[in-house]
Order: C-alpha cells, then sequence, then structure tokens
C-alpha cells in the first residue's frame, strides 16, 4: 500500500520559498536592529500625533528615541485602563492610535485571575501573525533590542503601533547571546511578584532560589518538581507561606511527609534575612508546602484561557491570591507538611 504522500514527501517548492522568505526577513532585521527600532518608532510618533494620549506630553512633532524617552513615562496597565476602557465602552476618536482598535488580546492574568484588555489594531494582528508564521522557520526569537549585555537581565518596556508607549510588561530576560545585532532573549521570571505576610518582602527570585534548594533533597528519591507557586496565607494567626508543589514522580505514602517536612525546613533556611528574623519572632507561622496532583498547572492554565486569557502569554503564575485559583489548586492536594523547626535568625 502506498505511503500517504502529504507525510512522506518533503516540503513542497511554495512551503519552502516562504520559508527561505522569513528567514531571509529576520536576516535583514537582525543586522539593521538599531535602524529598524528607530525607523519603526519615528513611524508610530509620526501617525498618532494627534492622539490624546500623546498630546498630554508635548512631543511637538519629535520623533526622535531621546526624546520620546525624556517625554514618555514608563507606565503600567493600570496608567492606561481608563483610557482601555473608553475604547472597549465604543468611543472611536483618536485616544491611544490613530488607527481604529480591531480587537482586545486578553492577557492571562495570572497573579489576580483578571485579565488586561491589550488594544491591537489590524497592523499589529498582521504582525503577530507573522511572527508566528516565521516562528516555524527559526530556532530562537529574536527581539529588536540595542544597548544589550550578555548575561544580564533586562525588564520589558514596549512601544506598538496599537498605542502602547513605554508599557511596562512586567517579564525579565536574559540575553543570552546574539544573532548578527540582535540579542537572543531567555525569559527568566516576572517582576516584583511579593510574599508578604508581615513586613518581609520575598521575590520571585527568592522564591525561585528556595525552592530550588529544597528541591535538590528529592533527588535521591528519584522525583523533583515539576512547577510550583505559592500563597500569603493570612486565614491563620499568624499568616504563613504556602507552596504548592507538582512532583514528576510520587514519593512512596510512608517517606511522603517526612521527605517534604525537610524541604520545608531547607526553604526556610533559604529564605531572606527578615523572614527568617520574623519567623523566630513568631511574626510569621511554619511554612507549608502542599504536593498536588499530576497536571494541575495544565489546569491552572486551562482556566486563564477559559477566562480570556491567550496561551501565547500564559506564564505559571509563582504567586497567587486569587480565590478561585486558590481554590484549584487546594482541591488537588494529595498531602501536606510543615516546616518543624525555627530557622537561623541573624539575631543568633
Amino acid at each position: 500500500m502506498a505511503a500517504n504522500s502529504s507525510l512522506s514527501s518533503p516540503m513542497d517548492p511554495l512551503a519552502r520559498e516562504k520559508n527561505a522568505r522569513g528567514i531571509q526577513l529576520i536576516e535583514d532585521m537582525t543586522r539593521n536592529a538599531d535602524t529598524v527600532q528607530k525607523n519603526f518608532l519615528s513611524e508610530i510618533l509620526t501617525r498618532n500625533s494627534d492622539t490624546e494620549y500623546l498630546k498630554k506630553f508635548n512631543l511637538n512633532g519629535a520623533t526622535d528615541q531621546e526624546t520620546f524617552k525624556s517625554k514618555i513615562p514608563i507606565i503600567t496597565y493600570d496608567d492606561i485602563e481608563p483610557f482601555v476602557r473608553r475604547i472597549a465602552d465604543g468611543d472611536r476618536s483618536p485616544i491611544l492610535s490613530s488607527l481604529p482598535i480591531s480587537e482586545f488580546i486578553f492577557s492571562s492574568g495570572t497573579s489576580s485571575g483578571e485579565p488586561k484588555l491589550i488594544p491591537s489594531g489590524r497592523e499589529e494582528s498582521n504582525r503577530r501573525h507573522l511572527l508566528f508564521s516565521l516562528m516555524t522557520s527559526i530556532i530562537n526569537l529574536l527581539v529588536d533590542l540595542v544597548d544589550v549585555e550578555i548575561g544580564k537581565e533586562y525588564e520589558v518596556v514596549i512601544t506598538n503601533s496599537s498605542g502602547l508607549y513605554r508599557y511596562r510588561m512586567g517579564d525579565v530576560l536574559k540575553v543570552t547571546g546574539f544573532h548578527h545585532k540582535s540579542p537572543k532573549l531567555q525569559f527568566v521570571r516576572r517582576k516584583n511578584v511579593l510574599l508578604n505576610i508581615d513586613w518581609e518582602k520575598t521575590n520571585e527570585v527568592d522564591l525561585q532560589e528556595a525552592v530550588g534548594h529544597a528541591a535538590e533533597l528529592l533527588r535521591k528519591f528519584g522525583t523533583s518538581v515539576v512547577d510550583y507557586t505559592s500563597y500569603a496565607d493570612t486565614s491563620t494567626i499568624p499568616g504563613h507561606y504556602v507552596i504548592y508543589w507538582e512532583l514528576q514522580a510520587s514519593l512512596k505514602e510512608d517517606l511522603c511527609e517526612k521527605v517534604i517536612e525537610q524541604c520545608c525546613i531547607a526553604m526556610e533556611e533559604s529564605l531572606n534575612p527578615i523572614y527568617r528574623l520574623l519567623r523566630v519572632d513568631g511574626s510569621i507561622g511554619p511554612l507549608e508546602i502542599r504536593v498536588v496532583k499530576s497536571g494541575t498547572f495544565e489546569e491552572l492554565m486551562n482556566y486563564a484561557i477559559s477566562k480570556g486569557g491567550s496561551i501565547g502569554q500564559y506564564k505559571v503564575p509563582r504567586c497567587v491570591s486569587f480565590k478561585p485559583i486558590v481554590d484549584i489548586l487546594d482541591s488537588r492536594v494529595l498531602a501536606t507538611s510543615f516546616s518543624t523547626s525555627l530557622p537561623k535568625s541573624t539575631r543568633e
């Protein structure tokens, strides 16, 4: 019986030509990253100079990077939400962009559970479709950034044609190398994700390091942490940190409680000195690890998407507070353990 030709034959000529054009476009853009970025900014500012938002900053026709950075503040979603809501409610005046907003992209809203409305015009939509088609032709996603250094971390601030100007994405990326003049970027974490019970502040880096240190104890038992998140539980007095772990393989029942208890202790020893001081003082309760069923974090992603989140933008939340998300996690708990000893404090 003959094999299916669509599966056995090499890529057809049209597909090969499309891939070749895509690769050439990537090559051209990455060789001239600085020029491409400056020209794109100038195009955006020229087109949107009469928008309500940009008029506030008196650019007076300037389209260069220096003036743009000196006059336009770095913003978060809270700064533009009133403008976005007006557009979503049907206001067709040039508020953020001179071109019509054709759709809204829902962010995953993973920390609070409430997705954000990100305006998008037809031009921006076309760019996204182009990017997705190009990704079949390349291994690394290349982003137009200049003046960055290999090994350093940077927070992403974007400007686009749909009315986001110096918009803080909240993502921290690491430069791992360069392709021509464009950096190769690796996602590191969300910025300023905090656990907080008293006056300590535990950010995502602190949490990630503590989880990594504790997870080392799991190796000799043939398992590892697939994914994790956290929750500041203030329903108890004192409040305490809850860490949700999904494991690669289950621990034997007679070992699970003791091993996870040791992981709790190891995590607390790895957290910052203020946390340890407040634990010793009794202002923070013992850290708790709740082991959840396999597939729990996939369930969280499905929930975010069902609420309008984009699968392409979804990132596992490292700190949660939204009750429906906490409820999903708690409904899938297999085992729970607490730290049974106090961490070393800086007073000792």
